[in-house]
């Protein structure tokens, strides 16, 4: 896990992780980097969870820098059979663990499995697994996708020796879908699990081309880090569907971030 300054959502995450159930001879080794929090969640977690193992950032790890941080601390710890993503605004539902290695039991042993989570709220799909046209909802069995939010995630440790982890060129967003896509050209399969294990609210997605926004604000949107990241976009887009696809793309955000009119008038 990773964390930075949410340290009530933080609590509540780990709360319900060390009341789950765990299949037998199983057993769990927690590692979170505190990005940098200035909240008192170091403080928090050394209180309430003195197993868990806390590795400090600087404030600029954001999430993907996060998670590396904390699994290289994993890695240097012991020799794991599985490794575990879980995001501290994700809330596991009772026995959500079980049902997550029931699910792996049926699609054992070269797969990855994505938890579906819903919003509390309206109990919508939110986050898990996604193919071209949209996300894959649970379906009471195990379904492959393509795509894969990194919310909850179950990782064999022979999946990572080959994938060596995120890629360090992300630094928040995409390099969970990076990493599914890496894992299938690596041989192995994603799958979604087969109902929903939590429940984790849809962050707020503002949109690089609304015209609403001012033209520095839509450039903004482009090149942050909690926006599209166009470099990282960039090398996303270009892996598996090559560098044409990649410039093309490159062209068409700047122009929907310049103009939405000119970018229509195009036909791009």
């Amino acid at each position: 896990m990773t964390c930075h300054n949410r340290r009530e959502k933080t609590k509540g995450c780990l709360v319900n992780l060390f009341k789950q159930k765990f299949p037998e001879k199983l057993e769990m080794a927690v590692f979170v980097c505190d990005d940098g929090s200035i909240d008192g969640t170091k403080e928090m977690i050394g209180e309430c969870f003195p197993r868990v193992q806390v590795v400090l950032g600087n404030g600029n790890l954001y999430w993907g820098g996060g998670m590396r941080m904390a699994w290289k601390e994993a890695q240097s710890k012991g020799e794991f059979d599985f490794f575990l993503w879980l995001n501290d605004d994700t809330n596991l539902y009772e026995e959500a663990i079980l049902s997550l290695w029931n699910d792996y039991q049926q699609v054992y042993p070269l797969a990855i499995i994505t938890g579906a989570c819903q919003s509390a709220i309206t109990l919508e799909w939110t986050y898990g697994g996604r193919e071209e046209y949209g996300p894959i909802f649970p379906k009471l069995y195990p379904q492959k996708i393509r795509y894969i939010n990194g919310n909850l995630v179950l990782i064999p440790v022979a999946v990572n020796d080959k994938l060596q982890g995120i890629l360090p060129i992300y630094a928040h967003y995409i390099g969970d879908y990076d990493y599914g896509l890496r894992a299938q050209e690596a041989g192995f399969t994603c799958y979604t699990s087969s109902k929903y294990l939590a429940s984790s609210e849809p962050g707020i997605i503002q949109y690089y081309g609304d015209p609403k926004y001012s033209l520095i604000k839509r450039l903004k949107l482009v090149y942050g880090v909690k926006g599209l990241a166009i470099k990282e976009y960039f090398h996303y887009k270009s892996y598996p569907y090559g560098k044409w696809v990649g410039i093309k793309t490159l062209i068409a955000i700047h122009l929907k971030a310049l103009s939405a009119s000119l970018y229509k008038l195009l036909g791009l």
